[in-house]
């Protein structure tokens, strides 16, 4: 019974694409890497100024009254 699988059957080509695939996860990562970079870079300023602002409102009670 064997026989007839391994005779009917399509012989499957052996590839080897691992050291491609890890090649796109760390240019992905990379990328990724950059991204993250670029907006801590464009934005982390405001979100620490934020930060703070809340921090201080916890400590006194409550926002400022304007």
């Amino acid at each position: 019974m064997l026989n007839l699988v391994e005779k009917f059957t399509p012989a499957v080509e052996a590839t080897n694409e691992d050291g491609v695939v890890a090649i796109e996860y760390v240019i992905v990562a990379g990328a990724l890497v950059v991204a993250l970079v670029a907006l801590w870079t464009a934005f982390g300023g405001q979100l620490a100024e934020k930060l703070e602002d809340i921090v201080g409102n916890i400590d006194d009670g409550g926002p400022a009254a304007p």
